[in-house]
């Protein structure tokens, strides 16, 4: 029965995400076809890429406003408003806590923000190659390049509610530990085997924009 209730509450988390991410799309210099963020992993252009790469560098754009909206963030489960902006790199970005800001829908304003780190992804086990989308359930979040790493798991720290929420304890050859998130229901389901010997993962880290000038928006509003 815990089981049934895990998967239900997963599809529920799916239909939601689904519903909000469709609205977060971009389109990257070399493809033109748009792409929702339930299918793939932004691909940040290469200036705001090399950002993620710097320590906390603050990076300054004039944004055009898509959408302020109401939206469930997941696997966080909370409601907040959420800013979409489009950079003129035709990167799309999205701020949280952007309460009362509708009135900046459809104009060009100045940003500035980081590019900072959130968690770590295994999207496959016993793998060396990974051709793919990345499936992202954080609207918020782009992912890095996969890397692969041979671990095996310690400890799965399962959600209750959650799925996506559930946290891996993996342990590196060198016996090292690191935290790892997945969205791949398939590897929530093979924890044991996991556990049984050190398998090669394909693994991402997702980044996150955290808007920094914040009260100079505020001020906007009231023009």
């Amino acid at each position: 029965m815990k089981i049934q209730l895990l998967y239900m509450a997963f599809g529920l988390v799916c239909f939601s995400c689904q519903s909000t991410n469709e609205k977060s799309t971009i389109t990257s210099e070399t493809q033109t076809d748009t792409i929702s963020t339930t299918d793939t992993a932004i691909q940040l252009s290469p200036d705001a890429a090399d950002a993620s790469n710097s320590a906390y560098k603050i990076i300054t754009e004039t944004v055009t406003v898509l959408a302020v909206a109401e939206e469930l963030i997941m696997p966080g489960d909370y409601l907040t408003t959420a800013m979409t902006v489009k950079t003129s790199k035709n990167d799309t970005l999205v701020f949280l806590d952007m309460f009362e800001h509708e009135k900046l829908v459809g104009q060009k304003i100045t940003v500035h923000y980081k590019i900072l780190p959130q968690l770590k992804l295994l999207i496959c086990s016993n793998c060396t190659t990974y051709n793919k989308p990345v499936y992202l359930t954080d609207i918020t979040t782009s992912a890095s390049e996969i890397t692969f790493k041979k671990m095996k798991l310690k400890e799965y720290q399962s959600d209750a509610f959650i799925v996506p929420a559930s946290k891996f304890i993996m342990i590196g050859e060198d016996g090292s530990t690191e935290e790892y998130y997945s969205n791949e229901i398939s590897i929530h389901d093979d924890t044991i085997k996991l556990a049984n010997a050190f398998y090669s993962y394909g693994t991402t880290l997702l980044y996150a924009p955290e808007l920094q000038n914040r009260k100079e928006l505020e001020q906007l509003l009231l023009k």
